[in-house]
């Protein structure tokens, strides 16, 4: 226990995050193992410290995805670990089952990744299991709406 408690205060060390930490915050991190492996537990943490920041509108945001990929998950907590390419791709894959558009499901990718890339920063999430080196986020142009020059003088 005491080289694992070694080795995350070394990687918070060389991230430069350690700096940063109280020490109850450093204690949370050293005794909550199950949690912080979570990606849920992370991003909750994140919308906190994004509604202490005042920024409600991210938070909601961050907060819309996580209740999708809860529900995807039905309920079961998601690793950081679980978080993969293959993961990814399936729920890109349910997401546009469900009739969802393509760029819905970009706007929830870009905040999961996001949110991953704050964990690495915090050495909550390790950089070589980044799902994103491989995985491309897609967007589609949008269908034009407004009314072109000639429709408004008609009008």
């Amino acid at each position: 226990m005491k080289a694992e408690a070694m080795g995350i205060i070394l990687k918070l060390h060389e991230s430069g995050v350690l700096q940063t930490l109280s020490l109850t915050a450093l204690k949370e991190r050293l005794t909550k193992k199950e949690a912080r492996d979570s990606f849920f537990w992370f991003a909750d943490q994140c919308v906190d410290e994004l509604i202490g920041a005042h920024r409600i509108g991210t938070a909601r945001s961050y907060r819309g995805v996580i209740s999708v990929l809860k529900a995807y998950r039905k309920g079961k907590d998601l690793p950081f670990r679980e978080l993969t390419f293959d993961f990814l791709s399936k729920f890109e894959t349910s997401h546009k089952s469900k009739g969802n558009g393509l760029n819905g499901l970009g706007v929830y990718m870009r905040t999961i990744r996001a949110i991953y890339n704050k964990a690495i920063k915090s050495g909550v999430a390790a950089k070589d299991q980044y799902p994103f080196e491989n995985y491309k986020i897609k967007s589609a142009p949008t269908k034009k709406r407004a009314l072109d020059a000639d429709a408004l003088k008609k009008l």
